[in-house]
């Protein structure tokens, strides 16, 4: 029975661990701006429904086509996909790259890996739609293609979405995230 309940709590450490590590991503912070592109760009920043600042880069374009909002990966942040902007702008599309909660340069300290997302990208579009802007496209990498298909049918400003490497099912995430976190694949749902 002590053996039983030594293991028991060895691996309730265990998955608690590998659970907080996958909630709580690092926080990295910006490498790059848009001014490393020779782009202009305007900071901004805006309030998420429950009180969180979320903070990012509009990239304008002149005379443009339409607008692109770019949902970076998990655990990431925006700067590495600036090496979209470029291509974005010279065929005349805006773009707003922003960290969603828990990540770079926007405020909170975990990720819910979609669900909490949703409603960061539901002010983004609060913030476009304030500058006159009625319709986007979505641009999500990982993570962030899984927000941005999850959000597309909560708002009609979005009339597209391109994803790029999105899971289709949360919980192989978390478990190969537990797995490599040294959770046993029995008790990781693998």
């Amino acid at each position: 029975v002590l053996l039983a309940s030594c293991l028991a709590i060895l691996l309730i450490a265990l998955v608690w661990r590998g659970a907080t590590e996958l909630i709580y991503p690092p926080h990295r912070r910006a490498t790059v701006s848009p001014a490393d592109y020779h782009l202009a760009f305007e900071t901004v920043s805006f309030i998420t429904r429950d009180g969180l600042t979320l903070r990012g880069w509009f990239i304008p374009a002149e005379n443009p086509r339409g607008t692109i909002v770019v949902c970076h990966g998990y655990t990431g942040e925006c700067t590495p996909d600036l090496q979209y902007a470029p291509l974005f702008h010279q065929q005349g599309f805006n773009t707003l790259y922003f960290d969603f909660r828990g990540h770079g340069m926007s405020d909170g300290n975990y990720t819910s890996l979609v669900h909490f997302e949703r409603f960061d990208v539901l002010t983004a579009l609060d913030f476009l739609k304030a500058r006159g802007i009625a319709r986007v496209g979505m641009f999500g990498l990982s993570m962030g293609g899984a927000v941005a298909l999850s959000t597309a049918p909560l708002n009609p400003m979005i009339v597209g979405v391109v994803s790029d490497c999105t899971f289709s099912e949360l919980w192989r995430v978390v478990a190969h995230n537990s797995i490599r976190r040294g959770v046993p694949g029995f008790l990781s749902g693998i």
